[in-house]
């Protein structure tokens, strides 16, 4: 929502278009108006920080600037693909940020969609028109970047709607008012009177967006994966194709990879369900996951609070590996089902025998474990098999007096193993 973006770019030229737009009339106006124009833009991206979005934005509005001042037309397929040209040229691993490639696929998403799905409905009244177009905006918007919002941060906005039409708006009385107070901030009872409003903005945007937020199933889990993501992108590029030329092929094209990508998902589930797995997260507090098709249990040293960040990483876990039923547990309580065991800080789980890290004494000595994870417990070498692996956070400074696989979490990464 406060993501600097194109939207901000776009609404900063149309407030100087608006102001300035009289120095096009006259020969010398025009160049002066190109160069502020483009100054202002740029300025903009640098003390913005030059974020993909911005980047695009402002080359977009400059070739459309010089353009306009030339008597040439811009297309904007061709002021889109230009503009990519000219920022993967200075910087080819722009392609690889998550803001380039959600920003070129959301413009194109709007130039391509919205007047499709504005052609459904005419709406004569100017407010009307005004809300209906925004609505279509956000529309082509969401279907053009929902792909990559899936993939990427594994969620979909259901109420993005609601959102939008309180956002946009919004947005475009915050940056002028903004540069009002800048510019007024030396006149007093002015810039009292504009703090005032641009406050009681923030004030009822937080208050919407907050409620929009508490509705149910605001943000629901939508999971895409590497595969997964390449078939859907197939399908909506085939539907595009099938709205521009009307041809049957791309239909069939797009029906086609639907199913198979049904059939996928169909198959990750059903290997999903006969997957027995155990992650232990890269992180000095002792967490481990132990899942078995769609539940997981979190055993952690004490327990999570909503806002650890382990507690997110579990969170990520869960959404990635689609589970819908996870039980949290402490090292050392008790705990039994028909899938784990639990008491005192050994856990069995699938004919698994860990030890977690425990705060009181080991259950049993006589049970060589398959997993030692962070324990300060002395094992005796004869009760310890050469098969076991032993996971510490940091590596010993001395040498470990038994035969075992080590796993460094803090050089290894998290420590993760299927069966």
């Amino acid at each position: 929502m406060l993501a600097v973006s194109g939207l901000h770019v776009g609404i900063l030229f149309f407030a100087f278009t608006f102001c300035f737009g009289f120095l096009q009339k006259r020969k010398i106006g025009k160049f002066i108006y190109v160069m502020l124009s483009i100054s202002l833009l740029w300025c903009y991206a640098f003390i913005t920080g030059l974020s993909p979005s911005v980047l695009r934005a402002c080359t977009m509005f400059s070739l459309v600037i010089i353009a306009g001042n030339i008597n040439r037309r811009a297309n904007i397929y061709n002021t889109l693909a230009a503009s990519a040209f000219l920022l993967l040229w200075v910087n080819p691993n722009n392609l690889f940020e998550v803001g380039f490639q959600l920003s070129y696929m959301a413009v194109f998403g709007i130039v391509f969609l919205q007047p499709r799905i504005a052609g459904l409905w005419t709406v004569k009244n100017k407010v009307g028109l005004f809300f209906w177009n925004l609505i279509c905006v956000s529309i082509a918007a969401q279907i053009a970047t929902f792909p990559l919002s899936a993939y990427y941060f594994n969620q979909f906005p259901t109420y993005f709607l609601l959102s939008n039409i309180v956002v946009i708006p919004a947005a475009m009385l915050l940056i002028p008012l903004g540069l009002g107070l800048l510019a007024f901030s030396k006149i007093p009872l002015l810039a009292t009177s504009i703090a005032f409003i641009v406050k009681w903005i923030i004030k009822s945007v937080y208050f919407l967006l907050s409620s929009f937020e508490s509705f149910p199933h605001s943000t629901p889990d939508v999971v895409l994966h590497l595969p997964e993501l390449l078939f859907v992108l197939v399908i909506l590029f085939s539907i595009f194709l099938f709205l521009n030329s009307h041809r049957a092929v791309f239909l069939k094209s797009a029906l086609s990879f639907a199913a198979i990508l049904a059939a996928f998902i169909l198959f990750s589930a059903y290997k999903q369900i006969n997957r027995r797995e155990i992650i232990v997260l890269n992180s000095q507090e002792q967490v481990t996951c132990f899942i078995c098709a769609n539940k997981m249990y979190v055993i952690s040293a004490d327990t999570l609070s909503v806002d650890d960040y382990n507690y997110s990483s579990v969170q990520d876990i869960k959404r990635q590996k689609r589970i819908t039923n996870v039980i949290f547990l402490t090292s050392d309580s008790t705990f039994n089902d028909d899938l784990l065991f639990l008491n005192k800080g050994l856990a069995v789980f699938e004919g698994k025998k860990v030890l977690l890290e425990q705060k009181s004494t080991p259950a049993t000595n006589t049970i060589s474990p398959d997993i030692i994870i962070n324990t300060k417990t002395t094992y005796y070498t004869e009760t310890i098999s050469e098969d076991c692996c032993f996971i510490k956070y940091y590596p010993d400074r001395k040498n470990s007096s038994f035969e075992t696989k080590h796993h460094i979490l803090s050089t290894k990464g998290a420590f993760t193993t299927t069966w």
